[in-house]
């Protein structure tokens, strides 16, 4: 990648004004599937009622380049607890250490919130997304203590694969 493509993630939390940029993002990824802008700040306001969470965003000259959110629903005493994480970058800008950089920042909100696995949800053909998160599995697993395991759980449905990494008592 040219240096003057490099991506620098200074990621600062969204807010609703940056709701459209979101979904530009998104339909730069899937042009087939673009996200409807209004659905996304129902689902950033209505749909969150339940739920618990963090989004990020990184803009560079007015749009955004990448995004990432992590949530969790509410819980009290729930003993096994979980999250999801969302990182998306840029087709022009996708590098491995960015999309690193996302789900590390996703993982790291998560396990402050005392959430014991994180699941991912990336579609199957989005092969260099499942190689990261591959290799997160493999280094939560070297991290893990003798009384945790990681459990790594891949679903194949129509064209998404379901990750799940994390360390469970």
């Amino acid at each position: 990648m040219p240096a003057s493509h490099r991506l620098e993630l200074d990621l600062r939390p969204a807010t609703l004004d940056d709701v459209e940029s979101v979904a530009n993002l998104e339909a730069t990824r899937d042009p087939d599937d673009p996200r409807d802008p209004e659905m996304l700040r129902f689902w950033w306001t209505k749909g969150s009622l339940n739920e618990v969470y963090t989004r990020l965003i990184s803009v560079r000259q007015g749009d955004a380049v990448a995004f990432v959110a992590a949530g969790h629903e509410r819980w009290e005493d729930a003993p096994k607890r979980f999250g999801w994480i969302r990182p998306i970058i840029h087709q022009d800008h996708w590098s491995e250490a960015g999309y690193s950089k996302l789900v590390n920042t996703a993982e790291a909100w998560l396990r402050a919130e005392s959430a014991a696995t994180a699941v991912a949800r990336v579609r199957g053909d989005f092969k260099n997304e499942l190689e990261v998160l591959g290799r997160a599995c493999a280094s939560s697993a070297s991290r893990s203590s003798t009384s945790s395991q990681v459990v790594m759980v891949c679903s194949r449905r129509q064209r998404d694969v379901s990750t799940a990494c994390g360390k469970r008592a």
